[in-house]
């Protein structure tokens, strides 16, 4: 009799199992073809807003999927559908089903398995730093001195109709740079220039006064000369 129900259990607790694993089998199908890729792409978990804030969003850039090429160690998926999520730090994959056409639910990608993200003209990195708070960085330029750009939202509350309510803010933004000595935050031309050694402070400023460079609003490629060319002055 205990031998019995011994069996009974098992086949019981087979049938569930093989159960369960019908949609997780049907998941793999759809991905395989859309995408003929392995679990690295689509073994995260399906993507749900936590909060349904009345202003801002979570979103890099916009609400809408940008094309990215997504690295996961060692692999590249081109052209993929993303969005980044700068409060919860996570990239997330959207995709059609090539079956019906419909638009399935957006999935999570797992973090510890991204290498990077590029897109046309910026490239997301997994942050290596503990000096940088966030999940990802943007790399500026990475070499025997690096540039970093972190990209971020916070949650905070707000009144509306009598009610408190969450709200997401603006996109905010913090610059580091890694010299040998260490890695830096910077704000303005005063903050960068107190990284480096005081022998050289004299002729990035120099450059950077010649170029008529404001660091507060510095765009990509200005920020990445100006990093090259520390870089070189540091060589001298």
């Amino acid at each position: 009799m205990v031998k019995l129900l011994f069996f009974v259990s098992l086949f019981l607790i087979t049938e569930s199992i093989a159960g369960q694993s019908l949609p997780v089998d049907s998941l793999r199908m759809d991905y395989n073809q859309m995408y003929g890729l392995d679990m690295l792409l689509y073994n995260g978990k399906k993507y749900f807003s936590e909060i349904n804030p009345v202003q801002g969003h979570p979103f890099w850039g916009s609400t809408n999927d940008f094309k990215g090429d997504i690295y996961l160690n060692g692999k590249v998926f081109r052209n993929c559908r993303l969005k980044y999520n700068l409060v919860t730090q996570q990239f997330i994959l959207s995709y059609t089903d090539s079956k019906t056409k419909e638009e399935h639910h957006p999935i999570i990608l797992v973090g510890a398995f991204i290498d990077s993200i590029r897109t046309d003209h910026i490239l997301f990195v997994r942050n290596q730093y503990p000096e940088i708070p966030q999940a990802y960085v943007q790399e500026i330029y990475s070499r025997k001195v690096s540039c970093f750009l972190s990209l971020y939202k916070e949650v905070f509350e707000k009144i509306k109709d009598y009610d408190i309510r969450k709200a997401i803010s603006e996109e905010k933004k913090e610059y580091f740079i890694k010299v040998p000595s260490g890695v830096y935050p910077f704000q303005n031309t005063r903050t960068f220039l107190k990284i480096f050694p005081k022998q050289q402070q004299k002729s990035i400023k120099k450059y950077i006064s010649s170029n008529k460079l404001s660091l507060k609003n510095i765009d990509d490629w200005n920020l990445k000369k100006l990093v090259i060319y520390c870089e070189k002055v540091l060589d001298e």
